[in-house]
């Protein structure tokens, strides 16, 4: 049984120039779409995985956050 990227292969030496090129640009195509969801899936697990935490638990927000900018004060 062939493979997809051998059957790619077969039917590229098949095929004008042109049409290869729109074939490349498909291609570009579907593997930046890929990268995009591979990159929005892996943080995806970390939205609001620090809420629980102790550091954080019973805290007001707003406390947290000038408390953080003030760090970047000193």
């Amino acid at each position: 049984m062939m493979t997809y990227a051998q059957r790619i292969i077969e039917l590229a030496s098949q095929l004008p120039e042109p049409v290869l090129a729109e074939i490349v640009d498909f291609a570009e195509f579907l593997a930046q779409k890929q990268q995009k969801t591979a990159a929005g899936q892996s943080l995806e697990h970390l939205i609001g995985s620090m809420k629980n935490s102790p550091v954080f638990a019973g805290r007001d927000p707003l406390e947290i956050q000038q408390e953080m900018r003030s760090e970047w004060v000193r």
